[in-house]
């Protein structure tokens, strides 16, 4: 014969203390449930947005080397930036439309330039206008117009430095560049302005 030692009282704290454990299991498997999604979504933006995420460091990067050259500047070390850039700086009054070709164009041409780089793309565009009387179509016949995404910051302030504040990376006219990948025949002749990062930039026929 068998006896129930266990009085009702302690028969209904027993079933309370199991309702609680079951309650803190279930509560338990939701966090585990929502921290494996913020892992695979962790993994997913790290590995499948790694070009945005190179974009964003070299921005960053980009914004802090020109703060450094305007504070080296402002101390008066011209060196601090490639060459000497000339005393009367001539600025260009753009069109909503033509600001966004031009960061366009310097996106798919210079992204993952260093930021002296986008801003000598965005001359070569200005002293062909300045210099030869093109338009701004006639300027920008030979660029790329890929679409590599939204502008980034460093590219809508290269264009600004350019065109806005009348800023430049070479004295003396830059015309044209090409990358490291390519020797063009057109370069024979021509001034080298310099190279910056992967591109070299070029002037006018040298005397």
């Amino acid at each position: 014969m068998k006896y129930d030692i266990a009085s009702p009282g302690q028969k209904v704290r027993l079933y309370e203390r199991l309702k609680d454990l079951e309650g803190l299991l279930k509560i338990l498997i939701v966090l585990v449930i929502i921290l494996s999604a913020i892992v695979i979504a962790g993994f997913l933006v790290i590995f499948g947005n790694q070009d945005q995420i190179l974009t964003q460091q070299i921005d960053t990067l980009d914004q802090l080397n020109y703060i450094r050259q305007a504070m080296e500047l402002q101390k008066g070390n011209p060196d601090a930036i490639s060459e000497a850039v000339p005393a009367d700086l001539v600025t260009y009054q753009l069109s909503p439309e033509e600001r966004a070709t031009l960061e366009r164009i310097v996106m798919s041409e210079s992204n993952l330039e260093p930021f002296e780089a986008k801003m000598a793309v965005a001359q070569t565009i200005y002293d062909r206008m300045n210099d030869f009387g093109d338009t701004l179509p006639e300027a920008i016949k030979p660029y790329s117009t890929n679409d590599n995404g939204d502008p980034t910051d460093s590219v809508k302030q290269a264009v600004s430095n350019v065109f806005d504040q009348g800023e430049r990376v070479y004295a003396g006219g830059a015309y044209q560049f090409h990358d490291d990948t390519v020797e063009p025949y057109w370069t024979e002749g021509k001034i080298a302005r310099g190279s910056i990062g992967r591109l070299s930039f070029y002037g006018g026929y040298a005397e």
